[in-house]
């Protein structure tokens, strides 16, 4: 990775009914964060109409946690959730680069390097 990138980002997260999973990718994102050459400004997950305890398991899994999380709110539906997400990081953190991932995804450690490492390569994108 180009060591003169000191690019930050925001990772943005759409959640739904994702109680049994969350823990687990919100643990992979520590670690490629940790990992990373980068500065992680904010984790954005919308909660998008659950009807389980997915609010509750983030707030839990985060108390002894260094992330900074930012729970939003929309209605149901993935689209939704996405639009609320984009909305608001464009809002607030308009210079940073935007990763998007699922709740139920696992990042491995290496990969916010690698997608960041792309921008350095090609800054058209």
């Amino acid at each position: 990775m180009n060591s003169t990138f000191h690019q930050t980002y925001v990772i943005i997260i759409p959640a739904y009914n994702e109680e049994k999973s969350i823990a687990r990718a919100l643990n992979a994102i520590e670690k490629a964060a940790t990992y990373s050459t980068a500065r992680l400004r904010k984790v954005l997950i919308c909660i998008n109409g659950c009807t389980d305890h997915t609010e509750q398991k983030i707030i839990d899994w985060n108390k002894n946690k260094k992330l900074p999380i930012k729970l939003l709110y929309s209605d149901p539906g993935y689209g939704t959730a996405v639009n609320t997400l984009f909305a608001y990081a464009r809002e607030h953190y308009p210079k940073d680069i935007l990763i998007k991932t699922d709740a139920d995804s696992i990042m491995k450690k290496n990969v916010i390097n690698i997608l960041l490492d792309q921008f350095v390569k090609h800054p058209k994108l």
